[in-house]
């Protein structure tokens, strides 16, 4: 079952602790970074996770690359950004049963897969209002990839 990587230690914990809200809810959790994650989370979701999408790419968030993606096929990206993220920060192999893994986990329970992804991120690698203030919208940038190296 290791090939669930269920367990990313420091960054993102288990996959189950889903009552774990740090960073996302601030560090230490708090009220106003909560409320912050919960409303951009809500109205901004697919900005959001097209802003994630780039950061695990170590890309600009644009349109064209990760928003469009992330419209179309929300599920393989999900899928795409659990794999980026665990390659990002050295968590399990990058063979075909990891990939099958993450595809299991988001199948299984998503909720529980992206809470750990948030986990293991800072605030600035989703937080698409930011970036936006700070670089404006971009429509595409270069090169066009899905999977981090």
């Amino acid at each position: 079952m290791a090939f669930l990587n269920m367990d990313w230690g420091d960054k993102g914990g288990k996959f189950f602790e889903l009552w774990k809200l740090e960073p996302c809810c601030g560090k230490p959790c708090n009220v106003k970074d909560g409320a912050y994650c919960c409303l951009t989370w809500w109205c901004l979701g697919l900005c959001n996770v097209s802003k994630l999408y780039a950061a695990s790419l170590d890309q600009d968030c644009a349109l064209i690359n990760h928003l469009l993606p992330s419209w179309c096929c929300g599920y393989c990206v999900a899928i795409v950004l659990r794999r980026n993220i665990r390659k990002k920060y050295g968590i399990g192999q990058d063979d075909v049963m990891n990939w099958i893994g993450d595809w299991a986990c988001f199948y299984c329970c998503g909720y529980c897969s992206f809470g750990q992804i948030l986990r293991a991120v800072e605030i600035k690698d989703w937080d698409w209002i930011s970036d936006v203030k700070a670089g404006g919208v971009r429509v595409k940038v270069d090169p066009f990839k899905m999977l981090r190296q």
